[in-house]
């Protein structure tokens, strides 16, 4: 794999009519990772195949007078062609850092999982599909992410009770110690003193850093969540979501209207990638083009331009779930909601593909189950292809290990 670095415009005999845009997930992610991870990938996947390096070039995207990093990724072919990719980064992180505390994650999650439970408390939920309202059983498999998520809440809540308890116990102690002492040489009574002193402390920091890191990432990986689907409430987070939603649909936007200099849309296919809350946020992003290029009189075809919306480790599921604002006897909501999603309203605005990769042993993905009719039939050529990951096999670990599995090259390889 060799990588160079040039601002110089690329050859037009060369220009990539493929485009493949990341969307990063939660937790704090360092900009341009997704991009190295994507073109890492992809470049093994193309070794292992035709045992012919790629080659990656790092630029800028020139582009309504913005300059947008980008990775050019040259496949050689057996054949002598060359396969050219663009690929870009939805970077959004930034912007929920320090926003979400503590208790607003606990707040949220409570509140989910506990409206959740009691609205379908009849053993099904209804949500607005293809037009109509239809009926799904009851999820108990989505509430595995909240009561997984309540434990390591339960753990903090009983460690900072044991911090609290350690360090009364602690004066307590040593009060007995120094009454011990009486009589004691004052040297005597000072090394004591000193000794159990040192060792509470010792015990306290070591339990306080504990505390500090499990709650940072319980913030990490929950709070980007909670800012972002809780804002279905009147909340403080309305502006934070609008600004997530603005900063990926923009770079979306970009890429899908990129010309050449003879005014034809350069990317013939574009292929979208949303990792964990990434998927929700390429969900929405699409959803938003395709509304915006039936307006224009579809002059962009984005339905038929994306050959791939993929969603990994997505929590989709449960923000259609457990995760949104229900309300009884609410259908004209409902309906009005679905109404701004199309690619749950027609099949037609579909991509060719909408794969799902997800792990049994990852608490946030699972299959998605309601994004299709309950049943669906054979015709239904654009349903959600669900695919399990062999790889993403260790608990908790299972939600990042998608990036360094099999799977993932593979789907993004065929697709290319």
């Amino acid at each position: 794999m060799k990588v160079t670095s040039s601002n110089a415009p690329q050859d037009q005999s060369c220009l990539a009519r493929i485009a493949i845009i990341v969307v990063h997930g939660m937790g704090k992610q360092v900009h341009f990772e997704t991009l190295d991870c994507i073109a890492g990938i992809l470049s093994r996947e193309h070794q292992q195949r035709h045992s012919i390096d790629a080659k990656i070039r790092v630029t800028h995207d020139r582009q309504d007078g913005k300059l947008t990093p980008r990775v050019e990724l040259a496949l050689p072919m057996p054949d002598e062609s060359v396969t050219q990719l663009h690929l870009f980064e939805a970077y959004w992180a930034p912007l929920t850092v320090g926003k979400v505390t503590a208790w607003d994650v606990t707040r949220f999650l409570h509140g989910a999982a506990w409206t959740g439970l009691w609205r379908n408390r009849k053993g099904h939920f209804s949500r607005w599909l293809f037009g109509h309202l239809r009926e799904f059983s009851f999820p108990w498999q989505s509430l595995r992410a909240l009561f997984g998520t309540y434990f390591i809440l339960l753990i903090l809540w009983v460690g900072y009770a044991l911090l609290l308890s350690s360090a009364v116990a602690h004066i307590a102690s040593l009060q007995h110690i120094l009454s011990g002492l009486a009589g004691k040489s004052l040297n005597d009574i000072w090394e004591a003193a000193m000794t159990s002193l040192t060792l509470g402390m010792i015990l306290w920091i070591l339990i306080y850093l504990f505390l500090r890191w499990l709650k940072g990432l319980y913030i990490q990986y929950i709070g980007d969540v909670a800012a972002y689907v809780s804002s279905h409430d009147v909340s403080r987070f309305n502006e934070l979501r609008n600004q997530i939603q603005t900063t990926v649909c923009d770079l979306t936007r970009s890429v899908y209207n990129r010309k050449l200099a003879n005014g034809e849309l350069q990317y013939q296919r574009i292929l979208l990638l949303g990792h964990s809350l990434g998927s929700v946020l390429a969900y929405d992003a699409l959803n938003r083009l395709i509304l915006e290029d039936e307006i224009a009189g579809e002059n962009n075809h984005i339905t038929q331009r994306t050959g791939l919306l993929l969603t990994f480790g997505s929590p989709l599921d449960k923000t259609a779930f457990i995760f949104r604002s229900m309300k009884e006897n609410a259908v004209v909501r409902e309906a009005l909601a679905a109404n701004r999603q199309p690619l749950i309203d027609n099949y037609s605005y579909r991509p060719e593909h909408w794969i799902n990769i997800y792990s049994p042993f990852d608490v946030i993905s699972g299959p998605l189950e309601y994004y299709d009719l309950p049943h669906p039939t054979p015709s239904d050529s654009k349903a959600v292809e669900n695919v399990r990951d062999p790889d993403a096999c260790i608990p908790f670990l299972a939600h990042i290990q998608y990036w360094n599995g099999a799977t993932l090259a593979r789907i993004v390889y065929d697709a290319i």
